[in-house]
């Protein structure tokens, strides 16, 4: 091979390849409320708030942007969140929570939360791995709420302790 010569070599070309970037598309957003529901979890948080609770679990309808925030002191109470979650909104609005979409996070990959989804109807989507652009209606709301919670928190000249106390009254009750 001389200096300066291009190979057109098909180990190279995939070894060099970078993600395509996303357009500037708009998908399809539903209208209806409960017809998909986004989830993301944050933290841990330190310092943990009283309880021992350090991680906060996010969802957002994508037809209202609503939003409800719970508090967990680990990330393996998802399931039962779930459960609290679906059998709260059914009973309170004329709807049925049809669709979960999540990332490829283990709590939200078990078995039994699987089971649980399969076996009341709910479908399950994931986005793909390192894709946050897929599942950009919770990210952007996480990373909005979070501002608010620290914005919340400075304002009030209160310590960062209270963070969970600042999340709960941003989201209001549940």
């Amino acid at each position: 091979v001389r200096p300066g010569s291009r190979l057109n070599c098909e180990v190279c070309e995939v070894a060099k390849a970078r993600r395509m970037s996303y357009k500037n598309t708009k998908p399809y957003r539903t209208q209806v409320p409960l017809e998909r529901v986004h989830i993301d979890k944050g933290g841990p948080i330190t310092p943990p708030i009283f309880g021992g609770k350090m991680h906060y679990e996010l969802y957002v309808n994508e037809g209202t942007r609503y939003k409800w925030l719970f508090l967990l002191a680990s990330m393996s109470e998802s399931l039962a969140n779930l459960k609290k979650f679906h059998v709260s909104v059914e009973r309170q609005y004329d709807y049925k929570l049809k669709t979960i979409m999540t990332d490829n996070a283990k709590e939200y990959m078990s078995k039994e939360l699987n089971a649980y989804c399969s076996g009341i109807g709910i479908q399950q989507l994931y986005t793909n791995p390192y894709s946050p652009e897929e599942y950009c209606v919770v990210e952007k709301s996480n990373y909005t709420v979070m501002n608010k919670v620290r914005c919340m928190l400075q304002a009030c000249g209160m310590d960062n302790r209270y963070w969970g106390e600042a999340l709960s009254y941003y989201s209001g009750p549940g």
